[in-house]
C-alpha cells in the first residue's frame, strides 16, 4: 500500500486543489458577516496580544486566538480598555466594543484575522493527501485531496476565526506524525514533530486532551499486530514500537508542551487549568440544542450522527461506506491492520463526542470528520481496482461533490445535502452552527439598502451588533405595524427553530403570529425575512 515517489504533475494537481479550497475559503469570507463566537475570539485575541490578559474566553485555549490577534498587527485598530482589576468582565461584550470601535475597517479585520486559520486548513490538506497516498497510492490520495477541498463543512470552519478547523488540523497531523514513530524508524526530528503538534493541539482545543488516552492504546495495537504477524518489527529491527519511541518522545512532549503554554500565555500558564475546569463544568450543565424539532439541554448520543447524515456530502458519504466495508472485509490483511489502526483516533473522538452534553454543531466533530476524508481515499482505491465501469464511478462521485460546492458557494455554513432536502430545509434537522451563526449581516445589509427599508426588527442572538455594519434596527414594542406602513422583520432560524419548535406555552402567541406570515426573502438559507402588517407579540424572542 506504499505510493511511488511524487511527480511533477502530482505536485502540480496538488497545488490547483489546495488552491481552489483556498479561493472559495477567502471569497466567502468576504462575503459573510462575523458569526456569533468571532465577537469572542476578535475580542479575547486582542486582549492577549495587546493587552496581555488572559481572562476572556478562557474556556478555549489560547493558540487560535493569538495568531489571530497577531495577524491584525499591521492594521491600524482601535483596542478598548479592560475594566479596572476586580472588575468582572463580559468577554462577548468586550468583543463587541472592539467590533464597534473598528466599525469602519470591520470587513477588513474580519479577513485578516481569518487569513490564519485558512492556511493552517491547506496543511490538513497536504497532510491527509500524504497519508491517504501512503496507504492507497497516488489516485485515491488525490481523490481524498478532491474530497476535501470541495467539502462545504470544511470550507465553512476553515475561514473563521475559532477553534474547530484548527484543532481538527492539529489532532490529524499529530496522529499521522505518531503513525511515523510507530511505522517507521523513529527519529528525534519526528519526536519533535509529534510533540509540536501534540503542543499546539492541546493548546488549540480542550478536547485535543483525548489524545492522552489514545497514544497507549496506538501503541498497544501496534505491537499486538507485530505479535500476531499483522504487521513487521519496528522498521524490520524487531525493537519493540512503543520501547523504541516512548523514552525520547515523551521527554520531547514534555518540554514542548510546556514552552508553548508559557509562550502563548506570556508565563500565566494557570489560566489554562481555569479554562479547563470551566469546560468540564460547562459539560456538565450542559447547553440548549436543537435537533429534529425539539429543544434539549443535555442533547442526545445520536446528535452527531444524524449532523453527519444531513450535512455530509453524499459522495464523500458513498466513498467512505465503500472504505469501510472494504477495510472490514479485507481486516488484517497486508496493510489494512496498519490503516484500520490509524482510523481509531477519529473513531475514538466521534464516540466521546457522543458522550458529550454540548450539541451545536458538527464542527465539534471535525477533528473525526477528517478521518472520513482516508475511508473515501480507500473507496477510491477499491473502485479503482474493480473494472473501467468503477473507475467512472469515482469520476462521477468527485464531479458530483465539485457541483455541490459550486452551488452551495457562498452559504457553506448552512449546507445540508440532497438526502436531506438540501439547505432550505435544514431548519427541519439542525439549528445553531449547522445553519445559523448570525453570519448574514453583510446579505441583510445589502437587502434593506436594495429594497429601501430605513430600519428593520431583528431577531437574531447570533448577531448582537447589527449597528456595525450599518444596519438600523428598531424594538418591536416601540413599532407600530398596519397594513398602510408594514414593519419588516429578519428573524434568524435558531430564533424561528425555538419559536416554532420550542416550548409550546413559553412562545404560544408568537408562534401563531410566525405562521400566519409569509416571507418575502431568506438570506443564506438562514435569515428569514418578513413583511408585518400586525402588532408584534410580546412573546417574540
Amino acid at each position: 500500500m506504499r505510493a511511488s515517489p511524487i511527480r511533477s504533475w502530482e505536485d502540480a494537481l496538488v497545488m490547483v486543489l489546495l488552491a481552489v479550497f483556498l479561493m472559495q475559503a477567502m471569497t466567502s469570507a468576504t462575503r459573510k458577516s462575523l458569526t456569533m463566537d468571532e465577537y469572542t475570539h476578535f475580542g479575547a485575541a486582542v486582549s492577549y496580544v495587546n493587552k496581555g490578559y488572559y481572562g476572556i474566553n478562557v474556556n478555549h485555549p489560547p493558540f487560535s486566538k493569538v495568531i489571530t490577534g497577531l495577524s491584525l498587527l499591521p492594521l491600524d485598530t482601535s483596542i478598548p480598555e479592560l475594566p479596572p482589576e476586580g472588575v468582572p468582565i463580559r468577554q462577548r461584550f468586550y468583543g463587541i466594543r472592539f467590533c464597534r470601535s473598528n466599525a469602519e475597517d470591520i470587513e477588513r479585520i474580519t479577513l485578516f484575522g481569518r487569513l490564519p486559520h485558512m492556511f493552517i486548513a491547506l496543511v490538513l490538506g497536504v497532510g491527509l493527501w500524504l497519508v491517504a497516498r501512503y496507504f492507497f497510492g497516488v489516485a485515491a490520495g488525490l481523490a481524498a485531496l478532491a474530497l476535501w477541498a470541495t467539502d462545504p463543512n470544511f470550507i465553512a470552519h476553515a475561514r473563521l476565526v475559532h477553534t474547530d478547523s484548527d484543532a481538527a488540523a492539529f489532532v490529524f497531523l499529530c496522529c499521522a506524525c505518531l503513525a511515523l514513530l510507530l511505522y517507521e524508524r523513529p527519529t528525534y526530528k519526528h519526536a519533535l514533530l509529534f510533540s509540536l503538534l501534540f503542543g499546539l493541539a492541546v493548546l488549540t482545543k480542550y478536547s485535543a486532551l483525548i489524545l492522552i488516552g489514545i497514544i497507549p492504546v496506538y501503541c498497544a495495537l501496534r505491537e499486538l499486530g507485530v505479535r500476531k504477524g499483522y504487521m513487521g518489527p519496528l522498521y524490520g529491527t524487531g525493537t519493540p514500537a512503543a520501547a523504541a519511541t516512548a523514552p525520547m518522545t515523551l521527554a520531547c512532549t514534555a518540554v514542548v508542551v510546556a514552552a508553548l503554554a508559557l509562550i502563548l500565555y506570556r508565563g500565566q500558564p494557570q489560566w489554562y487549568f481555569r479554562g479547563l475546569a470551566g469546560i468540564v463544568e460547562h459539560n456538565r450543565a450542559g447547553h440548549s440544542a436543537y435537533l429534529l424539532g425539539r429543544w434539549s439541554r443535555t442533547g442526545w448520543w445520536y446528535y452527531f450522527i444524524v449532523a453527519l447524515g444531513v450535512k455530509a456530502p453524499l459522495p464523500l458519504l458513498g466513498l467512505a461506506a465503500i472504505g469501510l466495508v472494504a477495510a472490514a472485509r479485507r481486516f488484517p490483511g497486508r496493510g489494512w491492520y496498519a490503516f484500520s489502526i490509524f482510523m481509531l483516533p477519529g473513531l475514538i473522538w466521534f464516540v466521546a463526542s457522543m458522550l458529550s452534553s454540548i450539541n451545536i454543531g458538527i464542527r465539534h466533530i471535525l477533528p473525526a470528520y477528517a478521518f472520513l476524508f482516508l475511508l473515501a481515499a480507500a473507496g477510491a482505491y477499491e473502485l479503482l481496482r474493480w473494472r473501467r465501469a468503477a473507475a467512472a464511478v469515482l469520476v462521477v462521485l468527485l464531479s458530483w461533490q465539485g457541483v455541490v460546492a459550486i452551488r452551495t458557494f457562498p452559504d457553506y455554513i448552512a449546507y445540508f445535502n440532497e438526502a436531506s432536502g438540501g439547505p432550505d430545509s435544514g431548519i427541519h434537522y439542525l439549528a445553531d452552527s449547522n445553519l445559523d451563526w448570525g453570519q448574514e449581516m453583510l446579505s441583510l445589509r445589502d437587502y434593506v439598502k436594495r429594497e429601501n427599508i430605513p430600519e428593520i426588527v431583528l431577531r437574531s442572538l447570533a448577531a448582537p451588533a447589527p449597528d456595525i455594519y450599518g444596519i438600523r434596527t428598531a424594538n418591536p414594542a416601540g413599532v407600530k405595524p398596519s397594513p398602510d406602513a408594514p414593519v419588516f422583520l429578519a428573524i434568524g432560524a435558531t430564533e424561528y427553530a425555538r419559536v416554532m419548535f420550542g416550548d409550546p406555552e413559553t412562545y404560544s402567541a408568537a408562534r401563531e403570529f410566525l405562521g400566519d406570515l409569509d416571507t418575502v426573502a431568506v438570506l443564506g438559507h438562514s435569515l428569514y425575512v418578513y413583511r408585518v402588517t400586525e402588532p408584534f407579540p410580546a412573546d417574540l424572542p
